[in-house]
């Protein structure tokens, strides 16, 4: 049970959607379903990009455009791997922005608005952003106020009986107090312990500077004629402050939180090159075919120059943790009982799946027992009072901040409280080391009990 079993930081979306992916295919390993639901997703948002951009640019137009947006949802899944709580909610978020755009304002559409964004947040909270931006624009109607405030009330009612739903499902199961502490205290910690949100600037700059000039002229344009100006264009605008004002508030950012804004930055880009579309299309079309084979050639070597670099480094460094990972997983499975109870000091939580272990607590990764602000000597007591009663027969010791026996790693990691001397003395006292794989910067060092 999330949150109970297992601590995390997340919204209880993803538990959910991937076990209904299990249970549909149960013969699948859990990763590989992840992935696979994360590829439906991020297509299926695709084929909605392509829709509202036909109604805007046009077919042609809209149609290169889609293989940018494509390019954009992609670049994560196929150079990184993860991120599986953005691309899940891709879809949910661009599914409103279509309802928003397309359909007149009812009842029932303000309903199924609201429930995708709240779904939506409940996959993944970097969505928070885009949902209250689509909401208000949605429920906006000029000078109306009691239109506004019916269409706002239907989105948050149906966003409402979701949550309460889920917090009912938290309850019955016990989990409700574990869940809050973890979203919300956890969550906070997180934020405070962070080095600022610059470190993702350099990849944001590859993925989106070409498109800068672009997204300036639809801006310009719908500020010095705001009478063409439409639901979509500053829905878009909106969506892109407000996200860069909420990575900003987090004091952090990641390579996968850039997927959220590549629908509003799809959106404004094709729409400030539209005017330049369209006095191309009452030309030639061997002009017209000559500028998509320019437009998809500097596609491609925007595709190659992104795999080849931000992608090399991110699959060097799953090749050496994957190597190590692999290696320590087999060395479990020959040399353990089926179901022995581990705990992975650092973070390697894949161990888990890949050798059929139990994990003996619910820190399945070492981050949270070493946040500033959240982490403390009491967490650190109660584990270790867990393992005399009951100890792990395995702990493997990965990459990190705060390490068992190895050297602490270069460069580190914001979260690097240390309180866990006593779990240090326990597992030198009570374990011996039985193998050791990797190197220095990606390793599994697999300890044994012996009493």
């Amino acid at each position: 049970m999330p949150y109970r079993d297992l601590v995390d930081n997340k919204p209880p979306g993803t538990y959910l959607a991937n076990a209904i992916g299990q249970a549909v295919a149960p013969w699948a390993d859990p990763w590989s379903v992840a992935w696979a639901l994360s590829v439906v997703a991020c297509g299926t948002s695709v084929v909605i990009m392509d829709a509202l951009l036909r109604r805007s640019i046009g077919p042609r137009a809209a149609w290169v455009w889609s293989l940018i947006y494509a390019a954009g949802v992609a670049g994560y899944l196929t150079a990184f791997g993860g991120g599986l709580t953005e691309t899940y909610a891709l879809l949910p978020l661009t599914l409103a922005l279509w309802l928003v755009v397309t359909r007149r304002p009812r009842a029932r559409v303000g309903l199924a608005i609201g429930g995708l964004l709240g779904l939506a947040c409940l996959l993944s909270l970097e969505c928070v952003p885009a949902a209250v931006v689509l909401a208000l624009a949605y429920s906006y109607s000029g000078h109306n106020l009691m239109e506004f405030a019916s269409r706002l009330a239907a989105q948050v009612a149906t966003a409402g009986l979701l949550a309460l739903a889920v917090v009912a499902w938290l309850l019955e199961t016990g989990a409700a107090a574990a869940a809050f502490d973890q979203i919300v205290p956890y969550n906070q910690a997180y934020r405070d312990s962070g080095s600022g949100p610059l470190a993702v600037l350099p990849v944001a700059l590859v993925f989106f500077g070409g498109l800068a000039i672009p997204m300036a002229m639809a801006v310009r344009r719908m500020v010095a004629e705001p009478s063409i100006s439409d639901r979509l264009g500053w829905a878009s605008l909106a969506w892109i402050v407000a996200y860069g004002a909420y990575v900003a508030y987090q004091n952090r950012g990641f390579p996968h939180y850039l997927m959220l804004a590549v629908p509003p930055v799809t959106v404004l880009s094709a729409r400030g090159l539209a005017p330049l579309w369209s006095s191309l299309e009452a030309r030639s079309r061997t002009l017209r075919q000559a500028l998509v084979a320019v437009i998809l050639a500097l596609l491609f070597s925007m595709s190659v120059t992104l795999s080849i670099g931000l992608g090399a480094i991110a699959v060097e460094n799953d090749r050496r943790v994957n190597d190590s990972s692999a290696a320590a997983a087999a060395w479990i499975r020959d040399n353990q009982p089926s179901r022995a109870t581990m705990f992975v000091w650092g973070y390697d939580p894949y161990l888990y799946l890949e050798t059929d272990t139990l994990q003996s607590d619910a820190y399945v990764y070492l981050f949270p027992l070493i946040t500033p602000g959240y982490g403390s000597a009491d967490r650190t007591a109660a584990v270790l009072e867990r393992w005399r009663t009951d100890p792990p027969r395995l702990i493997v010791e990965s990459d990190s901040p705060v390490p068992l026996n190895r050297p602490k790693s270069a460069g580190g990691d914001s979260r690097e409280l240390d309180t866990l001397g006593p779990l240090r003395d326990f597992v030198r006292a009570h374990y011996r080391l039985a193998a050791s794989f990797g190197e220095t910067a990606a390793f599994d060092d697999v300890y044994v009990f012996v009493g």
